[in-house]
């Protein structure tokens, strides 16, 4: 929960600060869904991995501001 009110808070400073300031803000979002499929053709079962999950998410989320040729970005990694 704390993790999620610090997110938010420097979400909303950076959009205040890039509405007070010209500037460039960007990013992107990247999420990728795995499906495991056990598979004893490629030694692709008895771990824990196959034999208990069935889906497997990974997520990346940067966010970029340039003003006056300073650039600064934050990358956030979910997995």
């Amino acid at each position: 929960m704390i993790r999620k009110l610090r997110l938010f808070l420097l979400m909303m400073m950076i959009s205040g600060f890039a509405a007070a300031q010209p500037g460039s803000l960007s990013g992107d979002l990247q999420t990728n869904v795995n499906i495991f499929q056990r598979d004893s053709a490629i030694g692709a079962y008895n771990t824990p991995l196959y034999d208990n999950y069935f889906t497997g998410i990974e997520s990346w989320l940067n966010v970029n501001y340039s003003i006056s040729g300073f650039t600064a970005g934050i990358r956030l990694d979910a997995f």
